[in-house]
């Protein structure tokens, strides 16, 4: 089950549960995150986990 294909506004709960029914695996482009803290450095490796180089 692939994600990438389809428009981020797009994406809705199904989509998530289905990678979870389907144990996809994190990948380059997958990555799951259990919880979410907000500290500073937090926030720093949070957007630095999100953003993509090409």
């Amino acid at each position: 089950m692939a994600l990438t294909n389809k428009p981020l506004d797009q994406l809705n709960e199904a989509d998530f549960l289905g990678l979870i029914e389907n144990k996809v695996p994190e990948s380059k482009t997958l990555d799951y995150k259990v919880d979410l803290k907000f500290g500073d450095r937090d926030k720093r490796e949070f957007l630095a986990d999100i953003c993509v180089v090409r």
